[in-house]
């Protein structure tokens, strides 16, 4: 089959932003000579082939063309091709044919080269500027010398002049900027280095400057308060996973990107887009709101509270910020209404949910991914829209109802308008696990639970047929049912906008980084709780207060440590105790001396209580010290004296003890109790990480799940019980048996610790 193969190539990143039909070919000898009787063909021996025909190029940049998707994907390492001819590849002529494109290394170091030059020159006029300041103002024939100063500027220069920027003149400006490649015309479009035709279009940048290619905003807040009552909020969306899956796209394509990761709040977003940057990036969850009938974004406040953030709200700050950002991606549900404002604001392209849709994570951020991929491969927007949509297909995508508009008279609808989206979702979601194609919303004729969804949520007419199999949904069962749909482009031009080009070209180097704290750099590794954000809540505000030790008290097995990380982490992203985090284990330690040599070590050249308290005397400092219980009732006396003329000598220095049972001493100690879960957070975490076959049908779901006799009878069970009770139910143990030994274990046991003692015992 080998003989029969065609290997074609062509380069990208010159002068098309689009592959054309290739005009580079290996020669058939080369290719049947190489493989010889091989069956598959790999990455490796697609690299080698490219190499041998003398092509200049970066292994990591290759894409290959899918006629089935009709798209090109990036080729992972892994790539394998079998060589026969059911393989799905064959062109309409009988040989295999397969269509490479390539980055071109001599284009990226052509560009690396003009780049530099670019820099001597720049180092020069700075040099120069720095012995004569501003020589044109000193010129003897500046009174005959018109400046041309373009419609809504007041000085001739579009950006503020400094000592550190590159001072071009208008003579410069107006014409062809010296880095733009000599093939590109003023026409075209290219957002990355922005070129015009018109001078008072010119919004161009000092290579000094702070603008930003690329700024992702998440929100975690923690509880809505109403000044009277504190209310937990619902766990985040996974922004943790999205961040770094966008920062690895980055960081693969080897480009010099300027990059901010912001806590998404009202003050940030103004922050961030006074800084230009090409692409805003916002993630968090949405919500609908009942009272006022308008979608919010939840961005959170300083004290980590939920702000709810109106289509109008960012209105008024864009009537009162200029902006030139070219794309706005907001990864939320329910964020239509506000991509409606950006859009109105001028932004060429916003991508969002449709409103009346929630979308699943797990979907949101392989599209996002894809989507990144194709946009600083230095795609159209356009394309890489449609592009990414066809990367990101799989099983996963399709969804449950929430995969369209829904009829005024829908059923479904009406609950959710009414208890809510978040909840109503949970009854769209299949739970059955014998329907193979159920994520296609179609289901057996015998599924119980496909059943119970159509008479509670269908329409009205008969949807029973006697087919082996049906669709199920609450109101259009004929539209198709895919997560992708939900992701809709908002723009005033839509031709224009998708012939853009935000980045091509684009100079070799690293992601510019500059930020001490972020979810990149994760503090602790920790896996992300549940039904924990009321307590992350409680603790943050006393962390934020003047008290300087504080007891985060709680039996064994609530989390008392996994909080205390995820709670680290989170004042590490938000720049709290930005000079030291730290978490010491006291099990460690025989003796007080032992346990300070390790606490002054966390500072280098330390050795002693007044070098260290010298050293951390104006830091902010937080130390968690996990497992205190029997060091503390050894050295209760003397640990707290030296920790007092700690306290005493610096400045913002704390300190959070970890124990089993609160400490009985008169020291000025905050106390905060960890208790067990609530039922609906211990059905959400039993769900989470038991297989759906495991668990009755009728309590695969949160809502029903919580009012099984056993979440209602315990009332509050450790997430150390839940994990018990998760790994006996994957054991083979069934749930009825479970919680039958478990009821019968706490009719004996007193009320105050009868979940724990019954559920540990019977496990056991």
């Amino acid at each position: 089959m080998s003989g029969n193969l065609i290997i074609k190539y062509v380069y990208g990143g010159s002068t098309s932003h689009e592959p054309k039909e290739p005009t580079h070919q290996i020669s058939q000898y080369k290719v049947s000579k190489y493989l010889k009787d091989r069956k598959v063909l790999q990455y490796q021996d697609i690299v080698e082939l490219l190499k041998n025909d003398g092509a200049q190029f970066y292994p990591n940049s290759i894409r290959y063309y899918n006629p089935n998707s009709e798209a090109y994907f990036r080729m992972e390492k892994d790539f394998t091709l079998e060589l026969s001819s059911n393989s799905g590849w064959l062109s309409n002529d009988s040989p295999l044919v397969l269509r490479l494109w390539i980055k071109d290394a001599n284009f990226v170091l052509r560009s690396r080269i003009t780049a530099l030059n670019h820099r001597v020159k720049q180092l020069e006029r700075i040099q120069n500027v720095i012995q004569h300041p501003h020589p044109r103002l000193e010129s003897k024939n500046m009174s005959q010398t018109k400046l041309l100063i373009p419609p809504g500027l007041t000085s001739p220069y579009p950006f503020p002049i400094d000592r550190n920027s590159y001072i071009p003149s208008l003579i410069e400006l107006k014409s062809r900027p010296s880095f733009l490649p000599e093939d590109c015309s003023p026409q075209t479009v290219i957002l990355g280095r922005p070129t015009v035709s018109n001078f008072s279009e010119i919004n161009l940048l000092p290579l000094s400057s702070n603008a930003l290619d690329i700024a992702i905003m998440y929100a975690e807040p923690l509880a809505r308060t109403d000044g009277k009552v504190t209310l937990s909020l619902p766990d985040a969306v996974e922004y943790e996973e999205e961040c770094n899956e966008i920062y690895e796209t980055l960081e693969s394509k080897e480009l010099k990107i300027r990059l901010a990761i912001e806590i998404a709040s009202r003050n940030n977003l103004i922050k961030v887009l006074s800084r230009h940057p090409v692409i805003l990036h916002i993630l968090c969850h949405g919500e609908y709101d009942k009272t006022r009938k308008q979608f919010y974004l939840c961005f959170e406040t300083s004290d980590g509270e939920l702000d709810p953030f109106y289509a109008d709200d960012l209105r008024t700050i864009l009537d009162n910020l200029k902006t030139d950002i070219k794309l706005v991606f907001v990864n939320a549900c329910h964020s239509e209404a506000v991509a409606s404002v950006f859009a109105d604001a001028g932004v060429p392209c916003v991508i969002a949910v449709q409103s009346q849709l929630q979308i699943a994570d797990v979907i949101a951020r392989k599209f996002a991914n894809e989507f990144y991929h194709f946009i600083f491969d230095g795609h159209t927007l356009g394309d890489s829209f449609d592009k990414a949509i066809l990367a990101s297909k799989s099983k996963e995508c399709h969804s449950c109802c929430c995969g369209h508009q829904h009829e005024p008279n829908c059923k479904w609808y009406k609950m959710a308008v009414k208890e809510g989206f978040s909840y109503a979702h949970l009854y769209h979601d299949p739970v059955c696990v014998d329907c193979p194609k159920k994520h296609e919303h179609i289901h057996k004729q015998a599924c119980t639970w496909a059943q119970n969804f159509m008479e509670a949520y269908g329409p009205a007419d008969n949807w029973v047929n006697l087919e082996s199999e049906f669709a199920t949904c609450c109101c259009s069962p004929q539209l198709p049912h895919n997560e992708l749909l939900k992701f809709i482009k908002v723009t005033k031009n839509p031709e224009e906008s998708d012939q853009l080009v935000l980045y091509q070209p684009k100079e070799e180097g690293k992601i510019l980084f500059r930020k001490w704290g972020s979810i990149i750099e994760k503090r602790f590794p920790v896996e992300k709780l549940i039904g924990r954000n009321r307590q992350m809540y409680d603790l943050f505000k006393i962390l934020r207060g003047h008290q300087r030790f504080v007891q985060l008290v709680g039996k064994i097995g609530v989390g008392k440590t996994a909080l205390a990380k995820q709670i680290a982490n989170y004042l590490h992203a938000r720049n709290y105790f930005k000079n030291k985090i730290a978490i010491i284990n006291m099990d460690k330690f025989y003796s007080l001396s032992s346990f300070l040599a390790d606490l002054y070590s966390e500072e280098e050249f330390v050795n002693d209580l007044k070098g260290f308290c010298e050293a951390m005397k104006s830091k902010d400092a937080l130390f968690i010290l996990e497992n205190c219980d029997s060091f503390i009732e050894t050295n209760q006396k003397e640990l707290f004296v030296k920790l007092d003329q700690i306290v005493n000598s610096t400045k913002n220095v704390k300190f959070i003890f970890i124990l089993n049972q609160p400490l009985q001493i008169d020291f000025p100690l905050a106390k905060m109790e960890l208790g067990n879960l609530y039922p609906a957070d211990a059905a959400k975490l039993l769900l989470a990480n038991t297989p759906l076959d495991k668990i009755p049908l009728r309590y695969r779901n949160v809502e029903e799940l919580k009012k099984c006799d056993l979440f209602e009878k315990s009332r509050m069970i450790s997430p150390q019980m839940i994990w018990h009770i998760s790994t006996s139910l994957i054991n083979g143990q069934r749930f009825e048996k479970i919680q039958s030994q478990l009821l019968q274990k706490l009719e004996n046991v007193p009320e105050d610790n009868q979940a724990d003692l019954a559920i540990e015992r019977t496990l056991k």
